[in-house]
């Protein structure tokens, strides 16, 4: 097999592979598919850019020689930084600056579990009412892989709280973590805050299932800056009601 025939099967592949990950996010097929295979096959994605890229540098194309192929290179270069940097490298400096540890875990209801993650000059982190982050646990089963958990409770000093329900195996692993366990955290995202929600002085909040946490952290948040908040809860049961 000649250079180019491997470098050219090389982009095949990752053609295949980025086909397979769009497949996958047919509403249909997620569905059907565990979390933990849809996260890998999309993790794959960077795998098939980088096996897309070689071809276009050294075969037929515009960025053969010249400053087009410099210009080329250090684009890739440069978006693969920011890619590690702000995926990997800053939420891990993050996390071990700020130290990161599950405190305790406490059941709020039958499947839902409240962690409670302490650290220290947790006040940086700028976490306001309604947001997210990716959260990562570095124990068996759990280090593989981060998942969205929302704040129920404004952040403390020394303390944050996710609540996480249980739908997989993750969120049921997730349950039995022991204190001191050391915790990855991405984030905070999203823009549901209190000064977005609500610029009338008066807000209704409608929540049901694990979608109560946030809507708690908002209800304070907005209580907090003087707004009358009113709090629609749906459960099935006394045992779903986890404010």
């Amino acid at each position: 097999m000649t250079t180019r025939q491997r470098w050219i099967l090389a982009a095949d592949v990752g053609a295949l592979m980025l086909i397979v990950a769009g497949l996958t996010s047919w509403a249909r097929a997620r569905q059907r598919l565990p979390r933990q295979v849809w996260w890998t096959v999309h993790l794959y994605t960077y795998l098939a850019i980088a096996l897309a890229f070689a071809h276009q540098i050294t075969i037929d194309g515009p960025f053969l020689t010249g400053w087009a192929r410099t210009v080329w290179i250090a684009l890739y270069v440069l978006i693969g930084g920011l890619i590690l940097g702000y995926r990997a490298l800053l939420p891990l400096e993050r996390s071990l600056h700020h130290d990161l540890r599950v405190a305790k875990v406490v059941r709020e209801s039958r499947d839902v579990v409240s962690v409670w993650v302490s650290g220290r000059e947790l006040d940086r982190l700028r976490v306001r009412p309604g947001q997210f982050a990716q959260w990562r646990f570095l124990a068996d089963g759990l280090a593989y892989e981060s998942h969205p958990y929302s704040f129920p409770a404004p952040a403390r000093d020394d303390l944050l709280r996710l609540t996480v329900k249980d739908l997989g195996d993750a969120s049921a692993l997730t349950a039995r973590l022991r204190p001191g366990t050391r915790v990855l955290m991405d984030g905070p995202y999203g823009v549901m805050t209190p000064e977005r929600v609500c610029a009338t002085g008066r807000a209704v909040l409608v929540a049901g299932g694990v979608g109560v946490a946030p809507a708690r952290a908002l209800a304070e948040g907005l209580a907090a800056d003087g707004a009358r908040v009113d709090v629609v809860v749906r459960a099935s049961d006394a045992g779903d009601f986890n404010m």
